[in-house]
């Protein structure tokens, strides 16, 4: 799990004042509760270093993204930074993802911010089916569902076309101006899916369609 080591004073008042890195995570996600605590708890490991890019990404970006947040001084920054310790979590990967989208389309309407494409996210893979109350009533059945999500994540075990289990699932299996099929999800990297995913949500004009 990504951890934040009280080394400092303006981390220890960070961490004391709620605003600590996971709590981060979990507000600019809009994601709370034990689902979030498990993709905090879960490292994102790559496979046959498709990812490898994206998941050196999603830790320097996440990780100082949350230091400008909370830093009222730009010296604080680095300090805060290098206090968060641990491997690249999935939480990480999948808000960097939301956050790649939302830079995307910063200037429409069409969206709420990274937030937004978090929680479409999360519907593509499935891990939005079981909520908190779902949880609360049936813990066993619902940590099952959510392991198995993350494990077909992690592992790339959804279907060629990202169906059941994939971050960036495709409407259509055809590639645009008769380029042929897209290649298979499992064998190409998450950048990649997100754009091949992006295409197909959006116009000629490049806004977005849900």
């Amino acid at each position: 799990m990504v951890k934040q080591i009280r080394d400092c004073e303006i981390v220890g008042k960070l961490i004391d004042s709620g605003k600590g890195y996971f709590h981060w995570l979990q507000d600019k996600s809009g994601l709370s509760g034990p689902l979030s605590s498990m993709l905090a708890d879960t490292e994102f490991v790559t496979v046959d270093g498709l990812d490898d890019i994206l998941k050196q990404r999603a830790k320097e970006e996440m990780r100082n993204q949350y230091a400008k947040d909370v830093c009222e001084d730009s010296k604080d920054i680095e300090t805060v930074c290098k206090s968060i310790r641990g491997s690249c979590c999935l939480f990480e990967v999948i808000l960097c993802l939301a956050y790649s989208l939302n830079e995307m389309f910063e200037d429409t309407s069409a969206h709420d911010g990274p937030e937004h494409f978090f929680g479409i996210l999360m519907r593509n893979c499935g891990l939005d089916r079981y909520d908190e109350e779902f949880y609360d009533l049936y813990p066993e059945k619902t940590k099952e569902h959510w392991e198995r999500c993350i494990k077909q994540i992690l592992e790339r075990k959804y279907d060629p076309h990202g169906f059941d289990g994939g971050l960036f699932p495709l409407e259509c299996a055809l590639q645009p101006n008769n380029q042929g099929p897209y290649p298979d999800r499992r064998k190409v990297s998450l950048w990649q899916q997100l754009n091949d995913w992006l295409d197909q949500h959006t116009d000629e004009d490049g806004e977005w369609v849900d």
